[in-house]
């Protein structure tokens, strides 16, 4: 009777143990699998990263013409933007390319009351 107790626990006790070994790998598979271009692709998430950071230094070395062409508050708007695409890992080339797009379109078209606007209308 001891003998058959005795297997019983044993051979549930291995029973549970695959399974406890199975779940424990599905969980470990599943976080894995989340974080799969971290792992598994880093160079593509490094080379779309270095294509941002690329992008972003180019706009920031080039950002004393931007500010010239807004007035004081579009300026910190601007610096801002520039601050959380630096710093925002969400942040893609393509979404980036579309929001310093939008601030170019003030080097032709300076606000009024910027440097800019004030060098071309001396005569005002």
């Amino acid at each position: 009777y001891i003998m058959a107790v005795c297997g019983y626990v044993l051979i549930y006790g291995l029973i549970l143990l695959g399974v406890s070994s199975v779940f424990i790998f599905i969980i470990l598979m599943v976080d894995v699998l989340g974080d799969v271009q971290k792992y598994i692709f880093p160079e593509l998430l490094e080379g779309t990263n270095e294509d941002l950071r690329e992008l972003l230094w180019e706009e920031l070395l080039f950002s004393d013409k931007v500010l010239r062409c807004l007035d004081y508050d579009h300026q910190n708007l601007y610096k801002y933007d520039l601050d959380s695409m630096f710093n925002d890992d969400s942040y893609t080339a393509e979404e980036a390319k579309k929001q310093i797009k939008k601030w170019d379109f003030y080097l032709d078209n300076p606000m009024e009351g910027s440097e800019k606007w004030k060098e071309q209308h001396l005569d005002d």
